[in-house]
């Protein structure tokens, strides 16, 4: 049987010198069973890594991940941290699951699709 398509593709950023391998927390517990230890590996092995970033978005829901970050923005504010009248772009984006990844330079749907609908919207 062939390996899970993440598994292969966690390959080549585990190989390259400069490449992290990076996969947002958010969706990680519906990960297919046989992906999680090789892409939990691949992110351990290649985290101090500065050169690249390799984000493998694996059942990854971009609205799910606002929806989230909404949620948490909103904790804040009923808390009293935040203040909503002040709410920018900049501080919004300390919410999302991983909030220190870089902005997107290139997207590759591996499944076939053409869309880029409900990816990282930033």
């Amino acid at each position: 049987m062939a390996p899970p398509r993440c598994c292969t593709a966690a390959r080549p950023c585990h190989a390259a010198p400069g490449c992290a391998c990076c996969c947002p927390p958010g969706p990680r517990p519906r990960w297919p069973g046989a992906c999680s230890p090789t892409l939990v590996e691949a992110e351990r092995a290649t985290h101090e890594r500065t050169g690249l970033t390799l984000t493998m978005c694996v059942n990854y829901g971009g609205r799910t991940e606002i929806t989230a970050a909404a949620a948490k923005l909103a904790q804040e504010a009923v808390a009293g941290r935040v203040d909503p009248g002040s709410l920018s772009e900049h501080a919004f984006a300390r919410y999302p699951h991983v909030p220190e990844l870089p902005d997107v330079d290139l997207l590759v749907r591996t499944g076939g699709d053409q869309r880029t609908s409900n990816f990282p919207p930033w």
